[in-house]
């Protein structure tokens, strides 16, 4: 238990459709829809877990070992984007900037690489979420932050997350 989130005993990578929160483990801190936002651009930011709607993100199977991740804090339609899909890392510090993670609309059908994740298994019950359009991994900056892509580290904690109930 970190903070009130309880992982997930049986999240494999293959049966992890659902909603979870998602734990940082370098701050501890969830993923946050900033000031629980319903417009499409609003930054993705670590905020102390509290199991608010805006911290919950539905894990959507889209085939081929890659996941949509959808935000459910009131409106449907909206799921975790790099913003502008760079192949290169976000700063992290710029809320909505290149590189760093937003929530966008999205739909059922066909969606744009940068809405699409793989989740790789790390240590102990952990995961690195690669994003498709980059292969870069989803990082916590740090306080005062965005989440942001960056390359892939498997030793750094910035980079591994645990998915909640």
């Amino acid at each position: 238990m970190i903070d009130g989130v309880v992982a997930r005993s049986d999240a494999l990578i293959d049966r992890i459709e659902g909603v979870h929160q998602v734990v940082s483990q370098a701050a501890h801190l969830c993923l946050n829809v900033t000031t629980n936002s319903t417009i499409s651009g609003a930054a993705i930011i670590p905020f102390s877990c509290g199991a608010y709607s805006n911290e919950a993100f539905d894990f959507v199977n889209r085939g081929g070992g890659f996941y949509s991740i959808h935000t459910v804090n009131a409106v449907t339609g909206l799921c975790l984007n790099v913003s502008n899909g760079p192949k290169s890392a976000g700063d992290g510090r710029t809320r909505g900037g290149p590189g760093n993670l937003i929530q966008w609309g999205c739909g059922d059908g066909h969606l744009p690489a940068n809405e699409l994740f793989r989740l790789e298994a790390a240590t102990s019950g952990t995961y690195h979420i690669q994003v498709k359009s980059s292969d870069l991994c989803l990082e916590d900056p740090g306080a005062g932050g965005t989440l942001r892509q960056n390359y892939c580290d498997p030793a750094s904690e910035k980079q591994r997350f645990t998915l909640g109930d």
